[in-house]
């Protein structure tokens, strides 16, 4: 059903290796609510966004998701990955885009996320990244435009995957 030509994605957004770690992952995390079939169909898509957030030489994995089992009011839920599919972090509460700031906490990149229509900075505090945006402190200001902007899907085209 996808009538954006293959080109027209971004490498971040659409690679295939990428797309099969993070559909095992939300397939393992999601594995009892699956066989249920509590999880409607419009849910079961994501999007993803490959970028090094501690400068380790390896792309971490931000992973959106859809759909009234995983959005509300206040945003959706979104997970960042390893490299390999393990969890470092869970947003709930958290709109899109997320844009990544060049400023660190703990060595890793500080993000700004949407969240109740506020932008929020969350900070790495060593082990993750906090999970509830909506409890972070409100920024007065837009965050700059040279930022990446990662899940971008309403000004960038993104590939939709299923698990």
């Amino acid at each position: 059903t996808d009538t954006i030509p293959a080109g027209q994605y971004g490498i971040n957004s659409s690679n295939l290796k990428t797309a099969n770690i993070v559909r095992m992952t939300l397939q393992n995390l999601f594995k009892k609510d699956l066989s249920k079939n509590s999880i409607d169909a419009y849910s079961k898509r994501f999007i993803f966004f490959e970028y090094d957030l501690n400068d380790d030489g390896k792309k971490e994995i931000l992973v959106g998701l859809t759909g009234p089992y995983f959005c509300g009011s206040g945003g959706c839920t979104q997970y960042i990955l390893d490299n390999q599919g393990v969890v470092l972090s869970k947003f709930t509460v958290a709109d899109y885009p997320v844009v990544i700031d060049t400023e660190k906490s703990f060595g890793w990149k500080n993000l700004f996320i949407q969240s109740g229509g506020k932008n929020r900075m969350v900070k790495f505090d060593g082990k993750k990244y906090p999970s509830n945006p909506s409890l972070q402190p409100e920024l007065k200001v837009t965050p700059g435009d040279g930022l990446p902007r990662a899940l971008d899907f309403t000004n960038e085209p993104y590939a939709w995957f299923k698990f």
